[in-house]
């Protein structure tokens, strides 16, 4: 390119300036650097120039970025936040994508001798997704390296009062919504969702199994056969209050029982560890007990202060049945949640010819897909019809179309040990069962436990009247094998 004279003169005088200037420092060099305008596009840099551009927006997390800027740079941005809101304080960390990484959008890490610290980002994850989860993603991982660095907190699970703090600092700057998860705050919003929907107050997420059948690997022997008499591993999950996977876990082998395989889980041992972050026990409208915040799930999962699930037995009350039935239609979301998930991902059709943790990675993809379109998409993903339809008028329900489908997900065998739980235990459960017919009650659950009895008491004469007829059909067989014997033994045909 050439440039005029004078422009090359005038800059080189403003350069040997700055240089003689001790106190300035050289960043501000850089910046305050004149970019002189090639004489051949002269005219194509005025228009720009005096062009009306809007100013980029202050948050950095507006919605105008997904088109300014809608495949950004992580190191550039990486740069930027850590000059913005970390005083540089990590030039040494290392940021990479990572292809491994499916269970989580981002991890930090510290590794070797020196403790390096380094943050990797799922690209399976993040690629697709808006740029604003790219962004609060990097930031809550700088937010941990941060910690390490100045703190040498080591613990990639503590969101406690230091987490807090930085992460209120740059949302309140930046415009952000940097979220934790398993905080107080973020359970109570889940038990909004389930006491708005679902009626069922203080409840935080449906636990719920399925089996996903794979051919068997070579030289696994009966590791992965299961009680249906196929080979399988199994997708574990907890579904929110409007179908979407909050958890998901996939990789234990099929020959695990069904309440067993949830000791296997990340989730599970936070669990029964209580370090999952639930709330503080608290009170329910209208109702003295303060109860915990609670997880619902079937007959494969053990009973305890956080997990409920209905009453066992065929002479239950009716205030049981009440209860049966609020418990069972909140945990309606997790069955439906998988339901639609095998109808949509037809891989889920037949048994899947791949590696053990090729299945994991693709059960565990198919889940991260089914959240993200059915918020983008939920009128194309789950039209009228899919999922079960409860009509309070008469009781009855109306069964989703995915139970039509042939998919080869089968459900949690039931835990024999699941009937040994404590006393604290029973004794939230019957508050809860207090609460649904008092306080709790809902107008239509009178004409409901009419219904779910009724139905009980004629599965129950099917049942006797099965059993009675196939005694009498044995009993006839046996007369008739005694009086073929009787004939034969004496010489007399059959038809004497």
């Amino acid at each position: 390119m050439n440039f005029d004279e004078d422009d090359d003169f005038a800059l080189a005088c403003q350069l040997q300036e700055q240089l003689n200037e001790e106190d300035i420092p050289s960043e501000s060099l850089i910046l305050e650097i004149p970019r002189p305008t090639p004489v051949r596009n002269k005219q194509v840099s005025w228009d720009i120039e005096n062009k009306n551009i809007p100013e980029k927006p202050e948050s950095i997390v507006d919605p105008s970025w997904e088109y300014i800027d809608p495949t950004p740079d992580i190191h550039g941005m990486f740069i930027q936040f850590n000059k913005r809101f970390f005083w540089k304080t990590l030039d040494a960390v290392e940021l990479k994508w990572s292809t491994r990484i499916t269970k989580c959008a981002g991890d930090c890490r510290y590794e070797g001798e020196g403790c390096l610290c380094s943050i990797r980002l799922s690209l399976p994850l993040l690629k697709l997704r808006p740029r604003k989860d790219l962004v609060e993603t990097l930031l809550h991982e700088m937010i941990h390296a941060f910690l390490f660095v100045t703190g040498n907190n080591k613990d990639r699970e503590d969101h406690g009062p230091r987490f807090r703090e930085h992460m209120d600092r740059i949302n309140k700057e930046a415009g952000t919504n940097i979220t934790m998860p398993q905080c107080p705050e973020e359970w109570k919003a889940l038990a909004e969702g389930f006491a708005m929907r679902w009626n069922f107050p203080h409840c935080v997420g449906a636990i719920d199994g399925k089996r996903v059948s794979i051919v068997k690997p070579a030289n696994s022997g009966s590791f992965y056969y299961n009680y249906k008499g196929t080979f399988s591993v199994v997708l574990m999950a907890v579904v929110n209050a409007t179908y979407e996977f909050i958890m998901a876990d996939c990789g234990v082998n099929g020959r695990v029982s069904g309440g067993g395989v949830i000791g296997y889980t990340k989730f599970g041992e936070k669990l029964a560890e209580g370090t999952l972050g639930l709330p503080n026990k608290d009170e329910l409208p209208n109702f003295a007990v303060k109860l915990p915040y609670v997880f619902v799930g079937n007959d494969a999962f053990s009973l305890n202060e956080n997990l409920m699930k209905p009453y066992k037995g065929s002479k239950l009350t009716n205030e049981q049945r009440i209860y049966n039935y609020r418990c069972s239609r909140a945990r309606g979301v997790s069955e439906n949640a998988f339901g639609i998930l095998a109808a949509r991902f037809r891989i889920f059709q037949k048994a899947i010819h791949l590696s053990p943790k090729k299945v994991q990675k693709i059960a565990l993809a198919c889940c991260y897909l089914h959240n993200y379109i059915r918020k983008m998409r939920s009128n194309y993903y789950m039209p009228k019809g899919p999922v079960d339809i409860e009509l309070v008028e008469n009781g009855e329900t109306v069964l989703g179309s995915w139970r039509n489908e042939g998919f080869v997900v089968h459900p949690l065998n039931v835990n024999r040990n699941a009937y040994h739980h404590s006393i604290s235990a029973t004794s939230i459960r019957d508050s809860y069962s207090e609460y649904f017919n008092g306080p709790g009650s809902v107008p239509w659950h009178c004409k409901i436990s009419n219904a779910i009895a009724l139905s009980a008491r004629s599965s129950r004469m099917k049942k006797y009247w099965e059993e009675k007829n196939y005694q009498v059909l044995k009993t006839e067989l046996m007369y008739l094998k005694t009086l073929l014997y009787i004939r034969f033994d004496f010489g007399a045909p059959m038809w004497a």
